[in-house]
């Protein structure tokens, strides 16, 4: 929010001084407009790309009968996890050589990728 406050301040500036009282009036609104634009352009610059969602969550493995913590790799195009990079359960925790069930309990929980959780840490 940082870019709209700027914003805003200029516009208070440069209005005030070049048209009066109505003129930092509107100078502030259009300086708040642009900042407003300008974050939200940055905003969706840095959540948009091909790279992928990797977050850690704690998940029931059913085939094990404990709670793993798992690292997920996701598509927050789409809105679904799509891979285990890691999993805490496991002999060695980067060869994930299962049949990936936890893909599915996340994704029917509704924890999207790049969308935080409460589901432990």
């Amino acid at each position: 929010m940082g870019a709209t406050m700027i914003g805003v301040l200029l516009g208070l500036i440069v209005g005030a001084s070049t048209y009066g009282e109505a003129g930092a009036i509107g100078g502030m609104m259009l300086g708040g407009l642009v900042g407003l634009a300008f974050h939200a352009g940055s905003w969706m610059w840095a959540n948009s790309g091909d790279q992928p969602v990797v977050e850690r969550h704690r998940v029931m493995c059913t085939p094990y009968g404990a709670f793993a913590d798992i690292v997920f790799e996701g598509d927050r195009g789409r809105g679904r996890w799509t891979d285990v990079r890691r999993c805490s359960l496991l002999p060695v925790v980067t060869e994930v050589s299962c049949d990936k069930r936890c893909l599915n309990r996340i994704n029917d929980a509704g924890v999207r990728p790049g969308q935080g959780c409460d589901c432990g840490a």
